[in-house]
């Protein structure tokens, strides 16, 4: 639906943080660009509280003050603050005084407004680049202004293979990747999961090659944690991270398993063994209905895709393709590839 057009007087905002006040600059709403959110998704279940200031922990944690999925914000004005902890290791000191034109009220009467960091914000740039017409903000004492970044590197397309002998969505209900739900301990929520059920015992065998000839590509466990989220009763999951050098292109995780990894273990990118199929969990039906794998994947920039081709039971074998990470194949979560 288009966005209606924001008809708020961007005029200087005061900020009190720690006892400081901060006379931001003002943006006239005409001129000051407007960007959709991203990676809001790294905070399950989704969003991102603003900040008082530049600095990642000094926020309020208001429920309703932040940003969500789709969302899409206003740049008043930037200026430098804390790193955030991002889980690809990347670093981003850039923060925007930004206002939620999609969700313009925030709880208590409140403007919902605040300050973010650039890794949220969707605005084409690499890291530390400020988008073009936004002011620094007036009166924030900050680091050294972010310079110009070269073109950050990109990571490349890696596809995956299916772990075992199975069918794609198989049993009932249905539950395709575009509405499957995502691990709650998984750190990469995934972009697309998908169950695909087979035999109790059955190896669960790791298989990822880059798209390009000649392109290396290295693997990694980055996390071995409970499949359900009670932490009980559904076996465990391991989340294998895909590199590049050491750029991180994504991941792809396999639950309600066995494992025979430990974590941190660098694996043979084609053929490990990750583990065995569960069984014998209590049947429940928000988390194991019986022996099947839990697959997900992920892309760290942009997003992972799945194969299109195949519908509710379709039959796969091992190797056969699934989805790709990295590149730039989808542009949305829960999407088929193109």
């Amino acid at each position: 639906m288009p966005m209606k057009r924001v008809s708020i007087a961007l005029a200087a905002v005061l900020v009190s943080t720690s006892g400081v006040g901060m006379t931001l600059g003002a943006v006239p709403a005409a001129a000051a660009p407007v960007h959709p959110v991203m990676n809001t998704g790294e905070y399950p279940p989704d969003g991102v509280y603003f900040r008082n200031s530049p600095q990642w922990n000094d926020t309020s944690r208001i429920s309703g003050w932040g940003v969500y999925a789709g969302n899409r914000v206003q740049l008043r004005c930037w200026g430098t603050g804390t790193d955030v902890p991002r889980r690809d290791g990347g670093r981003n000191t850039l923060w925007y005084r930004a206002l939620n034109v999609t969700r313009l009220g925030a709880p208590g009467g409140r403007e919902n407004s605040g300050w973010i960091n650039a890794h949220f914000v969707n605005d084409g740039t690499g890291p530390g680049q400020v988008v073009s017409g936004v002011p620094r903000c007036g009166g924030v004492t900050t680091a050294t202004a972010p310079q110009p970044a070269s073109k950050p590197a990109e990571a490349p397309l890696v596809w995956a293979g299916s772990p075992v002998e199975s069918q794609w969505d198989g049993g009932e209900p249905a539950s395709p990747p575009s509405v499957h739900h995502w691990l709650a301990n998984a750190r990469d929520q995934g972009h697309w999961a998908v169950d695909l059920p087979t035999a109790s015992g059955q190896k669960v065998v790791l298989y990822v090659a880059p798209e390009a000839r000649g392109t290396a590509v290295t693997t990694k466990v980055d996390q071995i944690g409970a499949a359900c989220a009670n932490g009980r009763n559904g076996g465990s999951f391991v989340t294998v991270g895909i590199y590049s050098g050491s750029l991180r292109a994504g991941s792809i995780t396999y639950a309600h398993i066995n494992p025979s990894v430990r974590l941190g273990q660098t694996l043979n990118r084609w053929g490990s063994v990750v583990g065995t199929v569960g069984s014998g969990y209590p049947r429940n039906s928000a988390c194991w209905t019986g022996p099947h794998v839990h697959l997900q994947m992920y892309s760290t920039k942009r997003y992972s895709c799945y194969n299109k081709g195949y519908t509710h039971n379709y039959p796969v074998h091992r190797t056969n393709f699934v989805g790709f990470t990295g590149g730039n194949k989808a542009s949305a979560p829960r999407r088929a590839c193109p």
